[in-house]
């Protein structure tokens, strides 16, 4: 599965600072529709630049068992990909020079105690997700 994230990601990013074309979306469409069609993808693909989506597909079963289809409004189980959205949001804020110590908070805002040393580090590690 994380091949064809890969690939498609790469697919994608290929062109993403040029014009989205009808191409590119005919062949997204058809990666899709192969790994739908072998079981191998269910989901949602979006692409968008800054605010604008570019491409916004939905495909696969929400409940094979079921026979209901995915749709825009679908809930997925993420598992532990939160964790990574933790790290890169963590790791957006340093960058931008944004990121303060919890130390640093206001009490109204310290929803945990510091004496617990929870550090951005570990949410990095994985070794905790803050939610």
């Amino acid at each position: 599965m994380k091949k064809i994230m890969l690939g498609l990601m790469l697919l994608i990013s290929a062109n993403t600072f040029a014009q989205f074309t009808a191409q590119q979306e005919r062949q997204i469409d058809s990666l899709l529709d192969a790994f739908v069609k072998n079981r191998q993808f269910s989901g949602v693909v979006i692409v968008a630049d800054k605010k604008k989506i570019l491409y916004q597909r939905v495909r696969g079963m929400a409940s094979r068992e079921e026979n209901i289809p995915n749709t825009l409004k679908t809930n997925f189980n993420i598992a532990s990909m939160g964790k990574t959205f933790a790290a890169a949001m963590i790791m957006q804020l340093v960058g931008e020079g944004n990121y303060h110590s919890i130390r640093n908070c206001p009490p109204s805002f310290r929803v945990i105690q510091y004496e617990m040393r929870i550090k951005s580090r570990y949410v990095i590690c994985s070794r905790i997700v803050l939610v």
